[in-house]
């Protein structure tokens, strides 16, 4: 039998840019036998084989390029060594986001671990980048991957992620790791899980009823703060509260003719005897002695007014004023389950969402632990008798407004009766209002919060935020009602507070 003719093929892989194309997989397929033959590769994209002279496909393929074949005729007549040049065209890769929440066994967050996405078909691995609170983050060409998370003192772990063209931007994934025990140390073991427990917290412990307590001094000592005055009356100068004394007096002796003008005088006290004008102005004589205690406490617990004999909680306006810059931020009215069904939505205007309830989550537990710290069941009485007091006086007083005669609306407010019967402009008495009612709102909502998430207290990713605050209808929604209440307070600011 004669010998078979050989011919070399030698075979130059090239990208659109005319770069070589090295760890390509080129074979040869010969077109008569269907007999396959892998070229040999060698270093800047260049490709060879001896082969038998005959009609052949030659393939080129490589991840992330799209396969290339073209035919090639090697006869007796070719030369000693035929060269085929394959340009290779780079495929269109999808990406996909993933974002993986690296938590332990309490849901707490572990930042610092190390995070690879392994993809199934090609083995190439990717670190993935660390964001705050134990968020790891990449973009990844669509496919199968296996996430694995790992960190010092913690049995490694990992979860399957898939990525395809449907998925969204973002894809979360949640991995849990466990601490390790510490081999040949049992009892140290054993002393760190004895100090996981609740009584063990280097935290501070949250009263409920303290807190309460301070959210209804909050109140009522602002009202107190918003309507305060002074009163000569009986050889004796006393705080007026609202005005309540001037105009229970003024009425009588009609000095307040210039300062409050109505339509029917005589009429008007008739309602504040109904409306229990007289009771309040003597309720507010025999309630004097309270208002140094209330100052007192009001320093101690908010640092709110100008009493120096206690030190002053100075830390719980900056903490209360983020808590209003929070909650006032525009983002929080993103509506985060209709965001993630969008494929429109801003995926980073999303994430910007989630942090921002981190933060705010994170706020309202100071918060809460403040009230509990500095709270006292002390208040217990005057907030009682005074949350009575003051809810009465305005009732009284919106009377005053109504039947109050002016051509300017804004004089017939509640407010504006206030600020002519203690001598101050309406503009410095709103700040006090706007806290002591907006304000008290978002303290009892930060409470209603804790109160809710305190078994999940340490639980920071994205379903258990979205979870609490945006459960239910919108307008029900905690994002919903903070916002309103601490737009209030940001548009009417107590600047001497701080």
């Amino acid at each position: 039998m004669p010998e078979s003719v050989i011919r070399v093929i030698k075979v130059l892989t090239k990208n659109k840019r005319g770069e070589p194309i090295d760890d390509a997989r080129v074979e040869a397929v010969n077109a008569a036998t269907g007999a396959t033959v892998a070229l040999s590769p060698k270093p800047g994209g260049i490709y060879g084989a001896k082969l038998p002279v005959g009609n052949y496909r030659i393939t080129a393929g490589k991840t992330g390029y799209l396969e290339k074949p073209t035919d090639v005729e090697l006869s007796e007549a070719s030369p000693e060594i035929t060269e085929v040049n394959i340009e290779m065209e780079e495929e269109a890769v999808v990406k996909k986001g993933i974002k993986v929440f690296v938590i332990n066994r309490k849901k707490e967050p572990i930042p610092d671990a190390k995070v690879e996405a392994v993809k199934a078909d090609t083995k190439e691995a990717v670190a993935l980048s660390a964001k705050p609170d134990g968020v790891y983050e990449a973009e990844l060409p669509v496919g199968k991957y296996k996430v694995a998370a790992t960190k010092n003192g913690y049995k490694g772990n990992s979860t399957e992620v898939k990525l395809s063209d449907a998925s969204p931007d973002a894809t979360d994934a949640k991995i849990e790791l466990e601490e390790e025990a510490m081999p040949g140390l049992p009892e140290v073991e054993a002393l760190l899980q004895e100090l996981t427990k609740n009584e063990h917290s280097i935290e501070p412990k949250i009263d409920p009823t303290e807190a309460l307590q301070g959210i209804g001094l909050f109140t009522v000592v602002n009202f107190i703060m918003a309507g305060k005055g002074e009163f000569n009356g009986g050889g004796a100068k006393k705080t007026d509260v609202l005005g309540i004394l001037k105009l229970f007096y003024g009425l009588q002796d009609k000095s307040l003719v210039n300062k409050i003008v109505v339509g029917d005088a005589q009429g008007l006290w008739t309602a504040m005897e109904k409306n229990g004008l007289p009771n309040l102005a003597l309720s507010l004589d025999a309630m004097q002695g309270d208002l140094d205690f209330m100052y007192r406490e009001a320093k101690r617990q908010f640092n709110l007014g100008t009493n120096n004999t206690v030190l002053g909680n100075t830390q719980f306006p900056s903490v209360f004023k983020r808590y209003v810059e929070l909650g006032s931020d525009p983002l929080l009215s993103i509506d985060i389950k209709k965001a993630k069904e969008s494929e429109l939505f801003d995926k980073e205007k999303l994430e910007k969402a989630y942090d921002l309830l981190r933060d705010l989550k994170e706020t309202i537990i100071e918060i809460v632990r403040s009230l509990s710290k500095y709270g006292t069941s002390a208040t217990i009485r005057v907030n009682k008798a005074w949350g009575d007091f003051l809810g009465k006086a305005i009732i009284v007083l919106g009377e005053v407004a109504k039947q109050r005669v002016s051509d300017d609306q804004d004089e017939k407010n509640t407010w504006s009766v206030v600020a002519a019967l203690t001598d101050q402009n309406r503009e410095s008495i709103i700040p006090y209002v706007a806290l002591g009612e907006h304000g008290a709102k978002l303290l009892e909502y930060a409470m209603e919060i804790y109160d809710e998430s305190k078994d999940t207290i340490a639980n920071f990713d994205p379903e258990s935020l979205e979870a609490l605050f945006q459960k239910g209808d919108p307008k029900d929604q905690w994002t919903t009602k903070i916002r309103t209440a601490a737009r209030f307070v940001k548009r009417y600011p107590l600047p001497t507070w701080g």
